[in-house]
């Protein structure tokens, strides 16, 4: 799978990276996975808004999950507005597994940026990628390890 990865993200950068032009298959329309950015565009010159699902940041629209966090929920467009439509709470069980997600993930974040080991293994033990601090601590070493390169000051 990392391969894959490599590998994809390989074409990509060069196609970026080149001067010839996209290449044209990359602009056909697929069923179920394109943008809306072109119908979003014009609900600006609408007087009735249009509501899409796109991701903006949870300003209150669920009132239950953090203000920091980024969702995909139903935005209002049109020339008056651009409102996210409020949401009811979600339900405390799904919450939790987007509290720790989130919180795994700014754990991480921070650990990198500090380039603090012990977030780091807090974060891998938090998520439930190993049973036990010792297995966090071996797989935070093996992790450091094989990616050393990619990690200047660790």
């Amino acid at each position: 799978m990392l391969d894959d990865g490599d590998a994809s993200f390989e074409r990509t950068k060069a196609l970026a990276t080149s001067d010839k032009p996209l290449p044209e298959t990359m602009f056909h329309k697929k069923v179920g996975d394109h943008e809306k950015l072109v119908c979003i565009l014009n609900a600006f010159g609408q007087k009735i808004p249009e509501v899409y699902h796109v991701t903006v940041p949870n300003t209150g629209q669920v009132g239950n999950l953090a203000r920091e966090l980024c969702i995909e929920c139903p935005v209002a467009f049109s020339r008056d507005v651009v409102e996210p439509v409020a949401l009811p709470d979600l339900p405390l069980g799904i919450k939790a597994n987007i509290d720790k997600a989130f919180l795994t993930t700014e754990l991480v974040v921070d650990a990198a940026l500090e380039r603090d080991r012990t977030k780091f293994v807090q974060a891998i033990a938090l998520d439930g990628w190993a049973s036990s601090i010792s297995q966090a601590n071996a797989l935070a070493d093996e992790l450091l390890a094989a990616h050393r390169q990619y990690l200047p000051g660790w």
